[in-house]
């Protein structure tokens, strides 16, 4: 609330509040009687529609979203077709601060987190107080990276959307499925899922094409086609056994910490499954020369190279959230290493310990 606001405070009519909250306490004060939800541009004409025929939808933006760059109050004029306010906000990044271009804003010297001067960027979560057709008319937009409905404005509900996802979900567990039990690779067991659900009317293909994005994919093919080149060329072996070479002077464990590193260090680069196979090689010759028990290497090699988060380009996942939401490179070092430290610290002694001979 604003400053020197305390609860003796008399609230008159029409007083306007600015609140910080979290996603729960919008929508209860968008269902509580009384309250008005007024747009972030302050238009008024917002707060006479029927609250009850309206849906609260959450969004986050999309790098590629028109509204990204502009100010809140003017956000509804780069996406007239949208039809509804932005009523609530969050900062992607929360260093992110107001555009103080408008020195004669008179709500500059209050600590509100957003005003009408606020710059949208990619990443920023919103919310909207929407029609009850903007759900489903721009679910698959390419404007946003995640919309998802809070509220229904009570119309009633499709009695066919149960069944829907009744049988999205048997088809889920039917690709499951097929992919544990070998019966189809997991790409051709995918197409067979995406054919059932357009057979079943659960989605269309033009839903399926809108939420590919395709900058992601390109990103991902590239980093498989850096990682196979590296592996043709022979550079991922020579860099593991150098490693190998300097830490087995520290006996075993010394061994062990250089099959973990060593594992980690391609993973960086390599998808697991790519790693696995450079480095079990490796691993059987350390053991037969070094005497070092085998299902210790295999253990440590199994736990490191599932240590894929040092990098955007380690596995797919990273770099579907790298290329969305705005991340550094760095970012997903600041976060892995300790963790990697971590599980290196426990991993290690506990195949030693679990597997002795």
């Amino acid at each position: 609330f604003l400053p020197g606001l305390t609860k003796d405070h008399v609230l008159e009519l029409d007083d306007i509040l600015w609140v910080r909250t979290t996603v729960e306490g919008v929508i209860k004060m968008f269902q509580f009687s009384g309250i008005s939800m007024l747009a972030l541009d302050l238009s008024d004409e917002w707060a006479t529609l029927d609250q009850s025929s309206r849906d609260l939808v959450e969004a986050v933006l999309d790098k590629e979203s028109p509204l990204v760059g502009h100010r809140l109050g003017s956000a509804k004029k780069h996406r007239p077709d949208f039809d509804c306010p932005i009523i609530a906000y969050r900062a992607f990044n929360e260093e992110q601060g107001d555009d103080t271009a408008s020195v004669d804003s008179p709500l500059q010297s209050v600590d509100i987190g957003a005003t009408p001067e606020t710059r949208l960027q990619r990443g920023d979560h919103i919310i909207l107080n929407a029609s009850s057709t903007f759900y489903k008319n721009f679910k698959d937009s390419g404007d946003f990276v995640v919309l998802r409905k809070l509220h229904s404005g009570g119309e009633e509900e499709d009695p066919n959307d149960k069944t829907r996802a009744i049988v999205a979900g048997c088809i889920l567990l039917g690709l499951i499925l097929l992919v544990s039990t070998s019966t189809l690779p997991l790409l051709e067991a995918v197409m067979v899922s995406l054919a059932a659900m357009i057979f079943f009317n659960i989605t269309n293909m033009d839903s399926i094409v809108k939420a590919i994005k395709l900058r992601t994919v390109f990103t991902i093919v590239g980093a498989f086609g850096l990682g196979k080149a590296i592996g043709q060329e022979g550079v991922a072996t020579v860099l593991a056994e150098l490693l190998i070479y300097l830490l087995s002077p520290f006996g075993s464990r010394g061994l062990l910490v250089a099959v973990f590193v060593s594992t980690v260090a391609l993973g960086i680069i390599f998808h697991g499954t790519a790693v696995v196979v450079l480095m079990f090689p490796i691993c059987m010759e350390v053991a037969q020369s070094m005497g070092i028990p085998i299902h210790q290497l295999v253990g440590v090699l199994c736990i490191s190279v599932s240590c894929q988060m040092l990098s955007p380009i380690s596995y797919q996942t990273n770099l579907m959230a790298y290329s969305t939401g705005g991340y550094q490179f760095a970012d997903f070092t600041k976060v892995g290493a300790g963790l990697v430290l971590c599980i290196a610290m426990v991993s290690i002694p506990m195949c030693e310990w679990q597997f002795p001979h």
